[in-house]
């Protein structure tokens, strides 16, 4: 197994575990259910930890799809710019969520003001990690980018021009 299988496999989790962290812990919140807002917290350090690796194999995947038929380099920077920002944004977040678990592990509660600047970093964050995952895709997925066409549009396209 190489850097290009690791981050394809692991880019999945913290694009994944962020956003369902983000609705447990606004779920926990509206519930006060503080099980809910636990698990949150906990998805958010696992998604720290998870994206970096992600992030240190991002460098070597690109170095073997760069050369690749179709592949186009501006995506790629597109996407390593915000891989970036994903990893610093991941990162603060699951800090947070860290120190909240340790400050106020065993109590009942934690200060609204602490869920809030979390919910607000976990929103940004989820933004910036399905906009990463999205041009992700587009480097090798060429189906998914604006105005392309499809092997199956290709192939309709073609027999039509045949007819006419």
């Amino acid at each position: 197994m190489d850097a290009v299988h690791i981050h394809l496999m692991l880019n999945h989790l913290p694009v994944l575990a962020t956003p369902l962290g983000f609705i447990l812990l606004l779920f926990g919140f509206v519930w006060k259910n503080r099980t809910l807002r636990t698990t949150a917290l906990g998805l958010f350090v696992l998604a720290a930890v998870a994206v970096i690796p992600v992030y240190l194999t991002g460098e070597p995947a690109e170095e073997v799809v760069e050369s690749l038929p179709g592949v186009q380099e501006g995506i790629i920077d597109q996407h390593s710019d915000l891989g970036k920002l994903g990893f610093i944004g991941s990162g603060v977040l699951g800090l947070l969520a860290l120190v909240v678990l340790i400050r106020y592990r065993g109590k009942s509660e934690f200060p609204v003001q602490a869920g809030i600047l979390l919910l607000a970093t976990s929103a940004i964050s989820c933004g910036v990690l399905i906009q990463t995952a999205y041009l992700g895709g587009q480097v090798r997925h060429t189906e998914i980018r604006a105005g392309s066409v499809t092997p199956v549009q290709a192939v309709n396209e073609k027999e039509n021009e045949a007819r006419e």
